[in-house]
């Protein structure tokens, strides 16, 4: 359940805020939620870069599945297989470490 909750702020503030929400690309109200939540606000950029490797990194996923259900069909060597998902682990680590990054940087910022 949501609840609405009235928040007065100094035209100082209320200035900071709607510019950190606009170069975070995200809403006043996102933008105090994360902050909230103590979730990570990011910059428009790295959240586009963000957008786009998890675009990426989906297709790789949905390209291996297609890859297994052939496996699957003619019988191949499981070995591959585990070769693939190596690879696709060590790409998902980097996103994290991408995430994580971001977070830490930005971090200073939200306080």
């Amino acid at each position: 359940m949501k609840r609405y909750y009235q928040v007065r702020l100094s035209q100082i503030e209320y200035a900071q805020l709607k510019e950190k929400a606009a170069k975070a690309g995200v809403s006043r109200a996102t933008m105090l939620r994360n902050y909230i939540a103590d979730k990570p606000v990011i910059d428009g950029e790295v959240a586009v870069a963000l957008r786009q490797l998890t675009v990426e990194i989906s297709r790789i996923g949905n390209n291996l599945n297609q890859i297994a259900k052939r496996w699957n069909e003619s019988g191949s060597d499981m070995r591959d297989l585990a070769f693939i998902d190596e690879h696709l682990n060590e790409i998902l680590g980097d996103i994290k470490e991408v995430k994580e990054y971001c977070y830490f940087t930005h971090r200073s910022e939200r306080r």
